[in-house]
């Protein structure tokens, strides 16, 4: 599963940073629907509220935005969420067992800063998980994070 030692981890950070200036990220996550027809008595399971059937794939890319990680074909009744945190990776981040490194300051900073994985606001904020600020209501400030 990933990169499962902190140098492999940090491997993934540096390409962050020096492509990105986004620093201590070890990857981006998000999860797309995949539209399907029904299954022949699958009732609603796969049925997605946004009215199609559809399965879910969940991904986390490096900063070439290669798969490191994904997970192919929760059910559509299913949220990125939901999905995720039922996933080997996000239990083992639950429980601390992915290896990221220990927090260390930002280059040119004296704060130390966990390593953390970019969701999108659908995400919850978590030590290990980094969001964008929902999309309302946002200051200058927020919007230009937002768009980093």
């Amino acid at each position: 599963m990933c990169q499962k030692t902190p140098e492999g981890w940090k491997a993934v950070a540096q390409g962050f940073s020096d492509h990105w200036n986004f620093h201590h990220c070890v990857g981006a996550l998000d999860g797309k629907h995949i539209s399907m027809r029904a299954l022949r008595k699958g009732g609603s399971y796969y049925y997605r509220y946004k009215g199609f059937h559809s399965l879910v794939l969940l991904a986390l890319v490096d900063s070439d935005y290669k798969f490191i990680y994904i997970d192919v074909g929760a059910s559509g009744v299913n949220s990125d969420v939901g999905v995720f945190f039922n996933t080997p990776l996000g239990r083992a981040l639950d429980n601390d067992q992915v290896g990221l490194p220990p927090c260390e300051p930002l280059p040119g900073g004296d704060h130390s800063i966990p390593y953390f994985i970019d969701g999108d606001d659908a995400f919850p904020l978590k030590e290990y998980l980094e969001k964008q600020f929902p999309l309302r209501g946002l200051s200058q400030e927020e919007r230009l994070f937002n768009n980093y």
